[in-house]
C-alpha cells in the first residue's frame, strides 16, 4: 500500500501548492492603496455665476464668453462623484474607490474593485477625453492590474452630464483637453444673461 500511500502524499502536496499559488496571485493582484468614493459633486453653477460677476462685459451680450477651467482634482471630483452614483463598473466588477489623474489629455483611473464580491484588486485604466452632446465623455483605451494587460471590451465608457450641472443661462461652446486641465468655453445664453444681469445690477 505504499503506492497509496504515496499518491496521498502527492495529492496533498499539489493541494498545498495550488493553494499558495492562488494566494500568491490574490496577493499579486491586490489593491496597492486604500481608495474610497467620497467626492462631493463641483458646484459649477457657482462657479459659473462667479464668472459673471468678474466678466468685464462688452458692448454686446453676444461677445460674453465665459471660461470654466478644470484642474485634476475637479476632474478627480466628478469622476469620483459619478462612480459613486453607480459603482458597477463591469458585469460582476463593483468599484471600492478610486482615483484620476490628467496625464497628456488622458485620464488615467486608478480603481479599486471587488470582482465577484470576493476577490478584490487595484486596476489602472486609461481613457480618452471627448466631448458629445453635452456630456464629458471617458472612453477606456487600455487597463492592467500591475504588469497584467486587460481587454478592455468589458469596461463601459464614463459619461458625465457636464452640461446639466452648468447653469440655465449658459451653453458650452467648445471644451478643451489639456495637459493638466480641462478648460470649457462657455457661451451665454442671451435672454435669460440679460434678465441675471438686470437682477444682479
Amino acid at each position: 500500500m505504499k503506492w497509496f500511500r504515496r499518491l496521498i502524499l502527492l495529492t496533498i502536496a499539489i493541494v498545498i501548492l495550488l493553494g499558495l499559488a492562488a494566494w500568491g496571485l490574490i496577493s499579486y493582484i491586490a489593491p496597492r492603496q486604500e481608495l474610497d468614493l467620497m467626492a462631493e459633486p463641483l458646484d459649477l453653477e457657482q462657479r459659473a455665476s462667479d464668472l459673471l460677476s468678474n466678466l468685464k462685459l462688452s458692448a454686446t451680450l453676444e461677445e460674453v464668453t465665459p471660461e470654466l477651467v478644470l484642474n485634476e482634482a475637479d476632474i478627480n471630483s466628478l469622476a469620483k462623484w459619478h462612480i459613486s452614483r453607480n459603482s458597477q463598473i463591469a458585469p460582476d466588477l463593483m468599484a471600492d474607490g478610486a482615483k484620476f489623474e490628467l496625464k497628456d489629455s488622458k485620464l488615467v483611473a486608478h480603481v479599486n474593485v471587488t470582482y465577484l464580491e470576493q476577490i478584490r484588486t487595484g486596476i489602472v485604466a486609461e481613457y480618452a477625453l471627448r466631448w458629445e452632446d453635452g456630456n464629458l465623455e471617458a472612453i477606456p483605451e487600455q487597463a492592467h492590474i500591475r504588469a497584467i494587460n486587460l481587454p478592455v471590451a468589458h469596461l463601459e465608457a464614463m459619461v458625465i452630464p457636464l452640461g446639466e450641472l452648468l447653469p440655465e443661462w449658459v451653453e458650452i461652446e467648445d471644451i478643451y483637453f489639456e495637459k493638466e486641465q480641462v478648460r470649457i468655453k462657455l457661451k451665454a445664453n442671451v435672454p435669460q444673461l440679460g434678465e441675471l444681469l438686470e437682477h444682479m445690477s
